[in-house]
């Protein structure tokens, strides 16, 4: 485990959206009888948080995304590529040989992202490693791959919610109507209601 201080420069492997932070408080912490932090961090696209390490991946910054545990899906954009890429789902959420617990919980993460101008801002920084987008990309390309991503993400939740219908592990959907975020609590529902 990474030992970090005060003013040690860090990401979250699991939310690159937030930008590079900076830790203003480290105290070490017991969780389960090991050694872990409870960090405070400022970050930059998402303010003061606090966190424990036992929990929260947080990784040293280096200037570019990290790259967490399979859980970030940067990609390189090289210039004047197109940027269709953008909209593509992690491998982490669509890979069939993952369990379909682990495929449900990252594809539920992806709704972290709100369909609305800030939630593609907070995509698009996740998915490109970019603070701001928009110095790559013009808005309305942002916009079009943010709106085939949604798409993508609640068509694929739809498939996701049958297969699991299918292999009777339907206690898996009732702890996915618990999610923290409402969104994904949503379109649980949803695709429960409307089936694949």
């Amino acid at each position: 485990m990474a030992s970090f201080h005060k003013g040690d420069r860090v990401r979250h492997a699991r939310r690159p959206e937030w930008g590079e932070g900076t830790v203003d408080v480290a105290q070490t912490v017991k969780h389960n009888g090991a050694e872990a932090q409870r960090l405070v961090i400022q970050f930059a696209q998402h303010g003061r948080v606090t966190v424990n390490t036992a929990f929260a991946e947080i990784v040293p910054s280096n200037g570019t995304a990290p790259s967490g545990a399979g859980e970030a899906w940067s990609i390189d954009i090289p210039e004047g590529s197109p940027a269709a890429k953008l909209a593509e789902l992690p491998e982490s959420a669509t890979d069939p040989l993952s369990t379909l617990s682990r495929r449900l919980n990252v594809t539920l993460d992806l709704y972290r992202f709100p369909h609305d101008a800030k939630g593609m801002m907070a995509w698009a920084s996740a998915r490109t490693g970019i603070a701001d987008p928009l110095t790559t990309f013009a808005r309305h390309e942002l916009e079009q791959h943010y709106q085939v991503f949604c798409t993508k993400r609640e068509h694929y939740l739809r498939q996701l919610v049958g297969l699991i219908q299918q292999s009777g592990e339907n206690e898996l959907l009732t702890k996915a109507g618990e999610h923290p975020t409402p969104a994904a609590r949503e379109a649980v529902k949803r695709a429960v209601q409307t089936g694949w």
